[in-house]
């Protein structure tokens, strides 16, 4: 969906959950169904300003935010640590409605409850993401180093591949491949 998507449906989002509310409470239990995109962006925005390093000095710490980025602990465990995508949704899915209907069990009591309830989720929700970034963040620093070398062969094989798929193309459309210079010299 990317950026702009999801920028539109949040924006939507919150002006169902504005528009709905009848009262403080409803507006806390409504906003509770979509509270782990809430955590996490919270959560990824302050990782991403204290990782401001002093190559972006011109850009500044806020507009850090506006630079494309991977920090999500929900592309994080899909990207980095390989989670299926179906699984991270169902684990986002469950987590969205678990909170939102524990919300609204717990808002009969009183916003104090509820406050407390929420709070108790994003302790959690941070300790989890904590724990993301860092096994995350283990594995990016070990794929680095395999990541460049892994350029280098990419470098190499180039002129193969690009062979290889030129064959491809011409076997396809049913033409004769031509022979490169240093293929006929030989001959």
């Amino acid at each position: 969906m990317g950026d702009v998507g999801s920028i539109l449906l949040g924006f939507v989002f919150a002006g169902m959950v504005v528009w709905l509310a009848k009262s403080l409470s409803d507006f806390v239990c409504m906003a509770a169904f979509v509270f782990p995109f809430y955590a996490d962006e919270l959560s990824t925005m302050v990782v991403r300003l204290k990782a401001h390093s002093p190559q972006e000095q011109n850009i500044g710490r806020l507009g850090m935010l506006a630079r494309p980025h991977r920090k999500h602990v929900y592309q994080l465990l899909a990207n980095e640590m390989n989670v299926a995508h179906w699984k991270v949704s169902v684990g986002y899915g469950v987590f969205q409605t678990t909170v939102g209907i524990g919300a609204l069990a717990v808002s009969a009591y009183g916003m104090a409850v509820l406050s407390g309830y929420l709070a108790i989720w994003a302790a959690c929700f941070l300790v989890f993401s904590a724990c993301v970034r860092s096994s995350a963040g283990a594995l990016v620093t070990q794929g680095s180093e395999e990541y460049s070398v892994g350029i280098e062969e990419q470098k190499q094989r180039a002129p193969q591949v690009a062979r290889q798929q030129e064959i491809r193309e011409i076997i396809g459309s049913g033409k004769s491949p031509r022979r490169s210079e240093d293929q006929t010299v030989g001959r």
